[in-house]
């Protein structure tokens, strides 16, 4: 509360102003720049925040791409392993085919089973 004024008042008092007023520039200086550091820094986590949310978007997308292609994978290998059984397979039908030419070539008549009609359950779930 200083009022700029004439007579001893403003003689009195004229010792503090300069000083303080000084002190108030330096302080008001120095408030600036501290000012100035907070602003810097909150810009400075604003862009951090802006550049980790991106991030983490990529991120979630390469996680979505990942968890595709190890279904697929995992779909490629049920039938890899499928496929052994079927080359099982087809050599069992390639044998018994070489084998019914072998039979047909040599003369034999074909093989006949027999079943036992007993065994055998009827429509109705019972046995004859």
């Amino acid at each position: 509360m200083l009022r700029s004024g004439t007579g001893s008042q403003h003689s009195s008092r004229s010792s503090y102003l300069p000083s303080a007023s000084g002190t108030s520039s330096a302080s008001e200086s120095s408030s600036h720049a501290k000012l100035d550091d907070k602003k810097r820094e909150l810009a400075a986590l604003i862009a951090l925040d802006n550049a980790t949310h991106g991030f983490r978007e990529r991120v979630e997308a390469h996680a979505t791409q990942h968890s595709i292609a190890a279904e697929g994978v995992d779909a490629l290998a049920d039938v890899l392993a499928a496929w052994q059984q079927m080359f099982h397979i087809v050599g069992t039908f390639i044998e018994a085919q070489e084998s019914s030419r072998q039979r047909d070539a040599a003369g034999e008549p074909p093989q006949l089973v027999r079943l036992d009609l007993e065994s055998i359950p009827t429509a109705n779930g019972a046995n004859k």
